[in-house]
Formats: structure tokens, C-alpha cells, sequence
């Protein structure tokens, strides 16, 4: 058995997360504006922050000037959306 603890899940085939979860695949991460534009489309959560820290700068929030907000609460803060797909269904 495999355990979240060895195994990251941006790469998953098979996790057993106590006995009642059991994840295949791979997730994607769909990321949209408030006018429901799609931005990108990413198969790890690295890819997804390294693209919003993109976005961030983009826009001129400075990282060390704004509250730490982590990729995902950064994505709410300006009004996107984030839909995360399991690729397998």
C-alpha cells in the first residue's frame, strides 16, 4: 500500500489515504477569470503556482508587499476561479 507520506500527489497511480480514499490519475487544475476566460490548464500544483506567481507580477502585486496569500487564496483575492478535474472521470 502506498501512503500520501511517500508519494506526491501531483503524480499520483494509486493512493490509500486511510482506508476510505483511493485516488487514480491525474488531477488538472483549470484556472478562469470572472468572465470565465480560461487561463491555463496544469497537471501539477507547482505548474499552477509558478503560473499565478506569473499572473502576480503581471499585475503588479508585490509579492513582499501584499499579504501571503498562498496560490489558491491569490486566485480568489482577484476574483478567479479554480477547477480542479480528475482526469480519469
Amino acid at each position: 500500500m502506498l501512503t500520501i507520506q511517500h508519494q506526491s500527489l501531483d503524480n499520483l497511480t494509486e493512493t490509500v489515504y486511510n482506508k476510505t480514499v483511493s485516488l487514480k490519475g491525474k488531477m488538472q487544475y483549470l484556472v478562469e477569470d470572472e468572465n470565465g476566460k480560461l487561463h491555463g490548464t496544469f497537471y501539477s500544483v507547482t505548474d499552477l503556482e509558478l503560473f499565478m506567481d506569473g499572473v502576480r507580477n503581471s499585475r503588479g502585486d508585490r509579492y513582499k508587499e501584499l499579504p501571503k496569500y498562498s496560490c489558491f487564496d491569490y486566485i480568489k483575492s482577484i476574483g478567479w476561479y479554480l477547477t480542479i478535474k480528475d482526469e480519469n472521470n
